[in-house]
């Protein structure tokens, strides 16, 4: 099973080294115009705002439960 594996990956890694165009993303961001530059930028920076939010809340909610634990 692990021999199927590493052929399907390996098979996987060469099709998309072969055919780059499959590897695209979408067809906004072909090309390099000032707007597609800046949507990709917009995209790379607001996309780990809600990771880091949702971190922050799971991080201050342990601490004020191991508050309440090591207070009694």
């Amino acid at each position: 099973m692990k021999r199927f594996n590493l052929n399907l990956i390996a098979g996987s890694l060469l099709l998309f080294a072969l055919l780059p165009v499959m590897a695209d993303a979408c067809a906004l961001c072909v090309g390099s115009s000032p707007f597609k530059t800046g949507m990709q930028w917009a995209v790379v920076l607001l996309l780990p705002v809600p990771f880091v939010l949702v971190g922050l809340l799971v991080y201050f909610i342990r601490q004020a439960s191991q508050d309440d634990t090591t207070d009694s």
